[in-house]
């Protein structure tokens, strides 16, 4: 059944306005990088700094512990400080992804980690398992116009002016989740290319092991096993403890230096510390909210909704479960999106699922902007769309 003729003229321009405002505020932030003389691509510059160092034999310096216990022991020295290049807290395997881009010149590196990775992102959209659903149900003409929104939403944008590896990240997970069923050997492996930001990886031995996908988690480690013996063998086997001890001291460091991330930061707890909410508190609701994540992804991946339900409750559930989680993390997002837009082309829809829609599709602009003030809007958002898609969890047809 084809969507009430209203949805549609409601989502359609909605989706055009998204775009364009998409397009707007990246050619807004590109005046501003040529105006003010800046790097394009944000934080890629530490990506590109450390692919330098890896690929030119100089491993002992891309985790520099003498900074972060000098920003420990002065804070004040380092009150003002907003430059990315500073910080490295990504273990030695995602290397294996970035050692390529430090044998180019900077402009070129971050066009080709941009751009690669954002046709990578679109074509494991394209086969993740909501994506054949929702062409079924809406048809060409409105297929061309979300797969258009698609590759220039604000998940795009966001990902874009700051540089990360949210491109190759959520490409990643989406094809483990489009081969876990036909493939789980090759849904292992990518699967532990998440060890890049091992946080994001955090509830998916929850999920597989609640649906039983017990091929996918022995090759999901044999993979990860894979990536940690080759850091090693191309980069010595140092490498390793140097991360471990910079991860350690990595905290307290950033705490120092909190004006870098503040308008990028969505979780629970610090949407709540930036509201002036003691870290105890913020702490235990951080961990309630991790709580509630592990156990819809449990209920979800051990009962038998259709996976393309359980595979959006998964994504939304890592923005509740984690208390470091950030806005360019939000290319993640696109699957709630597709699963939410299949409900309303199909007719199924009600209120709740429409205004979750339109809330996730919008937050990801006014969200850094309110970030930036101390208003929780992205949080707020991911809670409440969490919960419409546990609600459908419930009420599906036993």
């Amino acid at each position: 059944m084809a969507a009430h003729l209203s949805d549609r003229k409601l989502i359609i321009p909605a989706l055009y306005a998204l775009m364009a405002a998409s397009l707007v505020f990246l050619a807004a932030y590109g005046f501003y990088v040529v105006t003010e003389h800046k790097r394009f691509g944000g934080d890629f510059i530490s990506f590109w700094t450390r692919a330098e160092q890896a690929a030119h034999g100089q491993a002992a310096a891309i985790y520099d512990m003498a900074l972060l216990e000098d920003i420990i022991a002065h804070p004040q020295n380092f009150q003002a400080i907003t430059d990315p290049l500073l910080f490295f807290p990504y273990p030695p395997n995602s290397l294996l992804f970035l050692w390529p881009l430090g044998l180019m010149p900077y402009p070129l590196a971050v066009a080709a980690w941009l751009l690669t990775g954002w046709f990578f992102y679109l074509f494991a959209i394209v086969r993740s398992p909501p994506w054949p659903l929702l062409a079924a149900a809406a048809g060409k003409g409105d297929m061309r116009v979300i797969a258009a929104f698609l590759a220039l939403s604000p998940f795009v944008f966001a990902n874009v002016m700051t540089g990360h590896a949210g491109f190759l990240l959520a490409g990643f997970l989406f094809l483990g989740f489009a081969l876990l069923d036909a493939k789980p050997k090759l849904a292992g492996l990518c699967f532990s290319v998440l060890l890049f930001k091992p946080q994001l990886a955090l509830l998916l031995p929850v999920a597989l092991l609640a649906g039983r996908y017990w091929t996918a988690m022995l090759w999901a480690a044999l993979g990860v096993a894979l990536q940690i013996a080759l850091t090693a063998l191309l980069w010595g086997t140092s490498i390793w403890p140097d991360y471990a001890h910079y991860l350690s001291l990595f905290p307290a460091a950033l705490e120092h230096t909190s004006q870098i991330l503040n308008g990028l930061k969505i979780s629970a707890y610090r949407s709540l510390t930036h509201l002036g909410v003691s870290a105890g508190v913020a702490g235990m609701v951080q961990g309630v909210c991790f709580l509630a994540a592990v156990a819809s992804v449990w209920l979800a991946w051990r009962s038998s909704p259709p996976a393309h339900l359980r595979y959006a409750i998964f994504v939304t559930a890592i923005f509740l479960a984690l208390p470091h989680v950030m806005i360019y993390d939000m290319t993640l997002c696109a699957l709630p999106a597709l699963w939410l837009m299949h409900r309303v082309w199909s007719g199924a829809s009600d209120a709740w699922e429409r205004l979750a829609l339109v809330l996730l599709l919008l937050i990801p602009l006014p969200g850094m902007i309110g970030n930036i003030h101390n208003l929780p809007l992205v949080f707020v958002t991911m809670l409440f769309v969490h919960a419409v898609l546990c609600r459908a969890l419930i009420r599906r047809p036993s």
